[in-house]
Order: structure tokens, then sequence, then C-alpha cells
């Protein structure tokens, strides 16, 4: 039997140097093996945490893309209810002119018949007058 098959079986024939020999050559393996698989971890972290921040970039400019269109359509609302606004204003104003042009018509009327019947009933007191002017004299 070889030092190393002696050794692997742990046989009491093996001498102590190759029992640690092997011992450190079996840790070696184990610290190499264990870097080998913490960097690979890593990598493998890097990667997901690149794709993870990437994600989190797409998403964020899609929010801002909503947003800003969010805000466009409000903007947009707000333009539309102040058109209707003004534009229902502008319609009470004119049927409120229109009302008033209305009463001021009537009232111009009002005026002129009144103006005409106090003419005519200035008329008729001056021919009354007149009238009872020529009877005075004709009395006299």
């Amino acid at each position: 039997m070889s030092r190393a098959s002696a050794a692997a079986d742990g046989s009491p024939g093996a001498p102590p140097d190759t029992l640690v020999s092997d011992a450190q050559l079996s840790i070696l393996r184990i610290a190499h093996d264990t870097k080998c698989l913490q960097r690979q971890i890593d990598e493998v972290a890097d990667r997901e945490r690149a794709a993870l921040l990437e994600s989190v970039e797409r998403l964020r400019a899609e929010a801002e893309l909503r947003m800003e269109a969010l805000r466009r359509q409000a903007a947009d609302a707000i333009q539309a209810q102040v058109r209707e606004q003004v534009e229902a204003a502008q319609r009470q104003k004119a049927e409120l002119q229109a009302a008033v042009r209305e009463r001021a018509e009537r009232a111009k009327r009002f005026t002129e018949l009144q103006a005409a019947e106090a003419l005519t009933a200035a008329m008729a007191l001056e021919r009354l007058a007149e009238f009872g002017r020529r009877e005075q004299s004709e009395l006299l």
C-alpha cells in the first residue's frame, strides 16, 4: 500500500507528515472551492442587482411617463371646464343683455305712449281753454 492510500484510509501505518499534508491539501481544496463558489455567487448577485436596477429604472421611467400623461389629461380637463364656464357665462351675459334691451324697449314705448297721452291731454286742455275763452268773449 502506498503512503497516499494509507493516508487516505487513515491507517496507522501512514507517516504523520502525510496525514498533515493530506489534511492541509483538503483544506486548501475546500478553501479554493469556497472561493470559487463565493465568486460565482457574487457574479450572480451582481447580475441580479444590475437586472433589478435596470428594472427599477424602467419602472421609474414608465411612472414618469404616466404621471406626465395624467398631468396633461388633468390640464386638458381643467381647460375644457374653464372653456365651458366661460361659454356659459357668455351665454348668460347675452341673455341678460337681451332681457335688459327688451325692458329698455318696453320702457321706451311706455314713455313714448305716456308722452303722447300727455301731449294729447295738453292739446285737449288747450282747446278746452281756447273754447272757454271764446265763450267768455262772446258772452261779454
